[in-house]
């Protein structure tokens, strides 16, 4: 059973009156049939209805988008689509297999395609605009990883994985169950699916032929083992206006050592012949056609700086040849994701310090104008045909995510409208306040954070405890974020009067290429220099207690705190979430060694000294605070041995520590009884060894 435990989906949209940015949202009391968020903060923060990209339909009339639910029965989180149009909205799925998603519009805006989960992979789905004439359109064994329309709205696109000679099970019959390391044979290919040839069809597409079979509805456009549609990093494809071709981005491999050979080619539909667009050293991707069909707009990167450095925009003849790079990497736009083109502009998606933004950038005087400016941080877009108008999700330090719609103008934007009110579901939470703070390491690096402050009947006579939360990736970026987080419980802490300090330590995107490759050959060791001067700049400016500091993190950001555990002892706990502890180990068992690679710049064997330096286990014998320790079984990024050698290290240094094993779990924590125990455990831990109070009434634990 799904359930809603904050707001029943129904209850949460708003009319499209709603009032405009400069002036006050309108405020709709939501019909709430199961609000367990008096129940607990925990609760609460891991159940908060929240909505997905939203998908504007062509003329502008309509907002289609998925809302996740959590389902405590079947412990999962669900999406389904809704739809606002006339100021009303209705809920259009209810998938009982899982969730539905990757929204999209046919051309001529009638229907409503997505991706629905179902027993052999997720699949393509068909409705109109008003929900009804549901038709699934595919029934391909192990789905469909991604698709598009053709501008003319005849065909799809289908990126699908090539089907092996023999099934796992025809292997495992003959020889038991083993795998390769790093076997990378498997490859992504283009198919074509003919949807008049599907409509028409008495049951969903089953069956993919070879290009030579002209009459068949799902036909082969792309093939062999030469390359693979996309990269370790994923890839994208789009039409060309006329919907004759398809431009796609590819690299040899998947494997995250053929990144540097990611390409751009083009195919013809009609006689699937291909040809090269961009050729050159680097990662090319993401190709987006002018509406001329001459020229092709892409991002790029050069290596071997793909981890550390930024990416930027490029052009080029549709036709192939000289390649003019219209964004560098000293400008605020250098790390552009581009949306698409209406006429002579570029519509693209930037992150520039702790914001993300929608902006056009005219070709001709290559003016840059920001289109979502004051939103905080954009999450999800889309356009109408005419570029007149963009619907997105926005997140800031006072809301919940939430779906808006502005016309787009000739110096800027217009007409905000809010469609939905998914922050009612914490409109009863007090009122934090969010500030960024800058500060300049040792080294002289010029670092920036976000810090909650708790609300000011929550705050404590004096300096404040701080818990440093420290980011993943290393190159995402904390931006400000009313709920902030669902392994941390950050509103639970800035209620015991606690502040929320997340610094964007060296490493950070979002920033500088210098900022981002500052930690080549430092990592650990760089990360505590910035952490630790950020304290000591709250402690200076009068907002820290140092008496009452702990700190935590989760990927990237558990490594951060390994770091610290071992290089300083002025915190009272740690809680290691899912982080590197041994580089060596990391780029032994890791789904991805040339991390290590391009920020260690050696391989274990070239450079022992800089692998035992940099990882916490170097360093262990240092270690005094009592440290948690969090980390999937399953976890194949940052494999599981990390989190247990460094629970074995600090065990035999005698801290006091705790590792929780969450299983049947990989890097991340995706299901919602996994978050809440997650939290929990967070929330016991800095209890009992920062704010001194192990048996808080509040909370159901069930650790030790």
């Amino acid at each position: 059973m799904k359930r809603s435990l904050c707001l029943s989906s129904a209850a949460v949209i708003l009319s499209n009156t709603a009032m405009p940015a400069h002036a006050a949202d309108a405020v709709v009391s939501p019909s709430v049939t199961e609000n367990r968020c008096s129940d607990g903060v925990l609760e609460c923060m891991a159940s908060i209805e929240t909505p997905g990209s939203p998908a504007i339909s062509p003329d502008g009339k309509a907002v289609a988008f998925t809302i996740r639910t959590a389902d405590w029965e079947k412990n999962r989180y669900d999406r389904e689509i809704h739809l606002i149009e006339n100021g009303k909205s209705i809920q259009l799925t209810n998938n009982v297999d899982g969730s539905s998603g990757d929204i999209a519009w046919s051309p001529d805006g009638q229907q409503i395609s997505y991706q629905a989960n179902t027993d052999i992979g997720t699949q393509i789905f068909l409705m109109n605009r008003d929900g009804s004439n549901v038709r699934q359109i595919t029934a391909l064994q192990g789905g469909i990883n991604s698709y598009i329309w053709s501008p003319d709205g005849r065909y799809m696109a289908l990126k699908l994985s090539e089907q092996p000679a023999k099934s796992k099970a025809q292997v495992e019959k003959a020889y038991g169950n083993f795998a390769f390391a790093d076997d990378y044979s498997g490859r992504d290919h283009l198919w074509l699916l003919d949807l008049k040839k599907a409509r028409s069809a008495n049951a969903p597409i089953t069956k993919r032929s070879e290009h030579t079979d002209t009459e068949a509805p799902l036909r082969r456009l792309t093939g062999g083992t030469a390359f693979t549609i996309g990269s370790f990093f994923g890839g994208s494809f789009t039409f060309t206006p006329d919907s004759k071709e398809i431009l796609f981005d590819h690299a040899k491999s998947g494997s995250p050592y053929d990144l540097g050979t990611q390409d751009i080619s083009a195919v013809n539909i009609a006689t699937a012949e291909q040809r090269p667009v961009v050729r050159r050293p680097g990662m090319d991707l993401d190709p987006k056609v002018s509406p001329d069909g001459k020229t092709v707009a892409f991002h790029m990167g050069e290596p071997p700086y793909y981890y550390t450095r930024q990416y930027w925009m490029g052009l080029t003849p549709i036709e192939g040849g000289k390649i003019e790079q219209i964004s560098d990497t000293t400008d605020k736009y250098n790390d552009a994701n581009i949306i698409g083109w209406q006429g002579n502009a570029i519509f693209f998606m930037s992150h520039y310090r702790v914001e993300s933004n929608l902006y056009r950038m005219d070709l001709d005087s290559r003016n840059v104008t920001n289109l979502t400016a004051g939103r905080g941080r954009v999450e999800g877009y889309s356009f109408t045909a005419d570029g007149k108008t963009v619907a997105f999700g926005a997140v800031d330090g006072e809301r919940a995510k939430e779906i808006y719609t502005r016309k787009v103008t000739a110096t800027g934007y217009a007409d905000e409208k809010r469609l939905t009110q998914f922050s009612q579901a914490i409109a009863d939470w007090p009122d934090t306040e969010v500030r960024l703070v800058q500060w300049t390491t040792p080294d002289g690096l010029d670092l920036e954070g976000v810090l909650t402050l708790p609300a000011p009947e929550n705050r404590l006579d004096g300096r404040m405890p701080v818990l440093v939360i420290a980011h993943g990736g290393p190159s995402t970026t904390s931006r400000p974020r009313r709920v902030a987080d669902e392994i941390y419980p950050t509103e639970y802490w800035l209620r015991k009067g606690a502040a929320i300090f997340e610094p964007n330590y060296r490493g950070s995107g979002s920033y500088t290429d210098e900022l981002m490759a500052a930690n080549v050959r430092s990592l650990g060791i760089g990360y505590t220099v910035d952490v630790e001067s950020g304290i000591d700049h709250l402690i200076k400016i009068g907002i820290a207690d140092p008496e009452k500091l702990g700190a935590m993190g989760w990927s990237a950001g558990g490594t951060v705190t390994a770091g610290l555990a071992v290089r300083t002892t002025r915190y009272k706990a740690f809680s290691v979430g899912a982080g590197i502890t041994d580089y060596g180990t990391y780029y032994a068992l890791s789904d991805q060694p040339t991390s290590p690679l391009a920020y260690l710049e050696a391989t274990p064997s070239d450079d022992p000294e800089i692998y035992k330096a940099t990882g916490a286990m170097g360093s262990i014998k240092n270690a005094v605070t009592p440290t948690l320790i969090q980390h999937g079984r399953n976890d194949s990024r940052v494999p599981f041995a990390n989190g247990m050698e460094f629970f074995r290290g600090l065990k035999d240094v005698g801290v006091e520590t705790e590792l929780v094993i969450y299983e049947d779990t990989g890097h991340v924590i995706s299901r919602p009884k996994e978050r809440m125990a997650a939290m929990e455990h967070n929330a016991r831990w800095f209890d009992a060894y920062l704010f001194g109070d192990r048996d808080a009434a509040n909370l159901d634990l069930s650790a030790p």
